[in-house]
């Protein structure tokens, strides 16, 4: 039987998890300037990432993310191995977040079983058994949602009476973001959505942002979303990821942080791990993205 450290233990491990280096925050900043990283000095820093110096071996794009997805499930899923069994089910749902636009492809496709996980299991994918039919992004995006509230109803604020509200804001903000940017770059395609993109994120803020003050910024930003996000794209729509990023991790790094909440920690570790992949491809010298 594997050891699991106590609530505050895996809470400990998360924040030391996201003050590693390169931090995300940094990443940003340097995609954004169209700068890039220095592995070897960012390695010599106190507290890196020691594993990222296998990063110096990759010869192109592909390998980069290949060796960084790699990586990354690796972690993720060291860090559901100490989890409190109340909340895998809950880190488990946002897993499937990481394989979404793969879920996607399948089910435009028409054939679910072709769908390529990474980080998800494909018994957690029923969640989205309805969308099939519909083959509506909008409709993935919600049952994400319904699923991720689904999994904090039975999970740990039954066991110690956290509120979900902060985090849950969160998720549903990155979802918001995503549903932009789909939007966005059908317009661009001259594609119709199945759903406005002002329907969708009012009913995702009235269904799933809880009725709570500590939420009430999240509903702030989800309603400054599309306005954000249509500027990035129109100044440079191969950037919107990086300005997408910047929107939702600084929000929820503002409001998770420095909680005292593990499923608030939690979900911020997700967010962060999520776009980590997104974003550091633009930053290391063999992607040459900017050249």
């Amino acid at each position: 039987m594997s050891y699991k450290p106590a609530v505050e233990g895996v809470k400990a491990v998360l924040v030391t998890l996201l003050s590693k280096n390169p931090k995300l925050e940094e990443t940003l900043q340097l995609a954004l300037e169209e700068k890039f990283i220095d592995l070897a000095q960012v390695l010599a820093r106190y507290n890196s990432r020691v594993d990222f110096i296998k990063l110096s071996a990759a010869k192109s794009i592909d390998e980069v993310i290949a060796m960084l997805t790699a990586l990354e499930k690796r972690e993720l899923e060291e860090v559901y191995n100490m989890l409190p069994q109340e909340l895998q089910l809950f880190y488990r749902v946002n897993l499937t977040l990481f394989d979404l636009d793969n879920v996607h492809s399948a089910m435009l496709s028409g054939d679910k079983k072709s769908a390529k996980l990474v980080f998800s299991r494909s018994q957690e994918l029923e969640v989205y058994g309805k969308c099939f039919e519909s083959r509506s992004y909008a409709c993935l995006l919600k049952a994400f949602l319904e699923g991720v509230r689904s999994s904090l109803e039975v999970g740990l604020m039954k066991i110690i009476a956290e509120s979900t509200a902060k985090a849950l804001g969160c998720l549903v903000l990155l979802a918001s973001a995503r549903y932009c940017k789909y939007a966005l770059n059908a317009n661009k395609l001259g594609m119709a959505i199945e759903e406005p993109l002002q329907v969708f994120l009012k009913e995702v803020v009235y269904g799933y942002v809880p009725k709570e003050p500590s939420a009430w910024l999240i509903t702030v930003k989800i309603s400054s979303i599309a306005e954000h996000l249509h500027e990035a794209f129109r100044k440079d729509s191969s950037r919107v990821t990086l300005y997408e990023a910047t929107h939702v991790y600084k929000t929820c790094r503002e409001l998770l942080l420095y909680s005292s909440q593990l499923i608030d920690l939690l979900t911020l570790y997700l967010i962060n791990r999520y776009y980590e992949v997104l974003v550091l491809k633009y930053v290391l010298p063999q992607a040459r993205v900017f050249k």
